[in-house]
């Protein structure tokens, strides 16, 4: 992934990241993120833990980067860019912050791009395999994958639909992918269906009208527009797995956009992650709090 990215950096950041992954060959597995930051300290997160830059970059750089990202096309991205991230080949995502334009309460963009966050995927761990036990062995309804953000729940979604649309039990998998973070090119020898850019809702209904899901997975889930979707697709026999951010139950519970779901039982598996160090742990429970199993 980092040779997407380095090509868009300024020559010193790029080197200085090229001499900082030289010292360690575990480093490709551990980076997590590239933040860019105007004016300020850039920094890294690398096992977790955030690594402060000596490069730094302008707001004029910034903003070429962003422009190169968007291919010379900032129109094209405006609708992206208005929700704060735009997405990058390779399933990474980079997120936009600046200042805000309004009018009329409809948000019209970000001008003055002070901030790039380039979230980078990782590659599917072996740890999905106990996902996609406990959703085989346990789950009739709907799994929720929750953890605090950055943990890895999206690369934990990524991970359990190619293992279950793999092998000869493979299942038709379906993935919702509004953020566009799911490369196709890992899935070249699943069955997996990837609609990307569509609204969780709109992509619900479309996938279930038109591709006879046997698995639907849904990033970042919450709100009642979806919750409608999602339980009309458990009347209909088909069972879903989504995720959260929430860093424990009570926090998970609390939120309210997830209150439609939780109403409704839609939910009989849940899978926490949380990261200690450079390891990330899990611990898979019913809806009866028990426990079905504990991985890393």
């Amino acid at each position: 992934m980092l040779s997407r990215i380095l090509p868009l950096l300024p020559r010193d950041m790029r080197e200085e990241i090229l001499h900082i992954a030289a010292s360690s060959y575990t480093f490709a597995d551990r980076l997590a993120e590239i933040r860019l930051r105007a004016d300020s300290v850039s920094s890294l997160v690398v096992g977790g833990k955030n690594l402060p830059l000596h490069t730094t970059v302008t707001e004029e750089e910034t903003e070429a980067i962003l422009g190169k990202i968007c291919h010379g096309s900032l129109y094209a991205y405006r609708d992206r860019i208005a929700e704060g991230y735009v997405p990058m080949a390779g399933g990474i995502r980079v997120g936009v912050v600046g200042q805000a334009r309004y009018e009329a309460g409809r948000s019209l963009g970000i001008s003055g791009v002070r901030t790039l966050v380039f979230r980078i995927p990782h590659k599917i761990p072996d740890s999905a395999d106990t996902l996609c036990k406990a959703f085989l062995g346990h789950c009739r309804s709907g799994m929720l994958i929750y953890s605090p953000p950055g943990v890895g729940k999206t690369t934990a979604l990524r991970a359990l639909a190619a293992r279950l649309g793999s092998g000869k039990d493979a299942r038709r998998v379906v993935v919702i992918d509004e953020r566009e973070e799911f490369d196709p090119e890992d899935y070249r020898h699943a069955t997996v269906d990837i609609l990307r850019g569509y609204h969780r809702a709109r992509g619900i209904e479309i996938a279930t009208r038109t591709l006879a899901p046997e698995v639907l997975l849904i990033d970042e889930v919450g709100g009642e527009e979806e919750a409608r979707a999602m339980l009309g697709v458990l009347r209909a026999g088909v069972p879903f797995v989504a995720t959260a951010h929430a860093a424990t139950e009570r926090e998970l519970y609390g939120k309210g956009n997830l209150s439609p779901f939780f109403a409704a039982r839609a939910f009989d598996l849940f899978a926490e992650l949380w990261r200690e160090g450079d390891r990330v742990l899990s611990r898979i429970f019913g809806e009866e709090r028990e426990l079905c199993a504990i991985s890393e």
